[in-house]
C-alpha cells in the first residue's frame, strides 16, 4: 500500500501546477479577509463547492478556505516528498492493471449498495481500489466525517443522504478490518459490527484528543 499511495502522491504535483490559475485568480478578486466580493465562488469556482446542503453564504465561506488552503497544502505536501511536477490524469487510470481494475469495481459494488455517494456524484472507487488491492490484509480505517443528512448542520448531505453508508461499504469491503468514523453530528454516531463512531469538531483540537483516546494507534486508511 504504501508504494501505491506514493505513487498517487507523485500525481498531486500536477494537480498544484494545473491549478493554481484559479488560486492567483481567487486573490484577484477577493484581495481581504474581510469576504467582501461580487464574484460568485460557487459558480467561479465549482472545484472548491462542497457537496452539501445550505445557504450561500456556508457554502461560499468553505468554498473560500478550500480556495485559500488546498493548494498550499498540496504544494507543501509535494516539495516535503520532493516530488517533480507531474501531469493531471484522469482518475479511472489508475486502475492500471485487471487486478486493481477488478478491486476498484468490487469497492464500487459496496458503495453503490450501501448509498455512499463516493462512487455516484464521485469517482473515488477508482482511487480507493488502486491503493486497497488487497482487502483481506486491511485491518483499520478511519473516516472523519460520516455524512450528516441535518440541513442545519454546514456540512449536511442534504435530508437524501445516508450517514455512516461508506464505514458499511469499507466493512463489507475489507472483511477483516475494524471500521472507525468520527462526526461532528452526535446524532448520527452509532456502533455496529465492527463500525465505532465517535464525535470531533474539526475546529476543535480538544475533540481530537479525545478521539484518539477511542482509536488505535495507526490505521492501514485514513479518509
Amino acid at each position: 500500500m504504501p508504494n501505491n499511495l506514493l505513487d498517487f502522491g507523485k500525481r498531486l504535483k500536477g494537480f498544484v501546477i494545473a491549478k493554481k490559475h484559479s488560486l492567483e485568480r481567487f486573490h484577484h478578486t477577493h484581495p481581504s479577509d474581510r469576504g467582501i466580493t461580487s464574484l460568485n465562488l460557487i459558480r467561479a469556482f465549482p472545484l472548491y463547492r462542497a457537496n452539501m446542503d445550505g445557504s450561500y453564504k456556508i457554502k461560499a465561506q468553505i468554498a473560500s478556505e478550500s480556495i485559500r488552503n488546498t493548494i498550499p497544502f498540496l504544494t507543501q505536501l509535494c516539495d516535503s516528498l520532493g516530488l517533480p511536477s507531474m501531469q493531471v490524469i484522469q482518475i479511472e487510470s489508475l486502475a492500471k492493471d485487471e487486478i486493481t481494475r477488478a478491486a476498484s469495481l468490487s469497492l464500487k459494488e459496496c458503495f453503490d449498495r450501501h448509498g455512499s455517494d463516493k462512487s455516484t456524484l464521485h469517482d473515488y472507487h477508482w482511487l480507493y481500489g488502486s491503493i486497497l488491492q488487497n482487502p483481506d490484509a486491511v485491518r483499520s480505517i478511519l473516516e472523519i466525517g460520516l455524512g450528516t443528512n441535518d440541513p442545519s448542520v454546514p456540512s449536511s448531505m442534504g435530508v437524501e443522504g445516508k450517514p455512516g453508508a461508506s464505514l458499511r461499504a469499507w466493512r463489507d469491503y475489507c472483511r477483516q478490518a475494524s471500521i472507525y468514523g468520527a462526526d461532528i453530528d452526535r446524532k448520527i454516531l452509532f456502533q455496529e459490527e465492527r463500525i465505532a463512531t465517535y464525535f470531533v469538531d474539526q475546529t476543535d483540537q480538544l475533540s481530537f484528543a479525545s478521539l484518539s483516546s477511542n482509536l488505535p494507534e495507526s490505521f492501514d486508511l485514513i479518509t
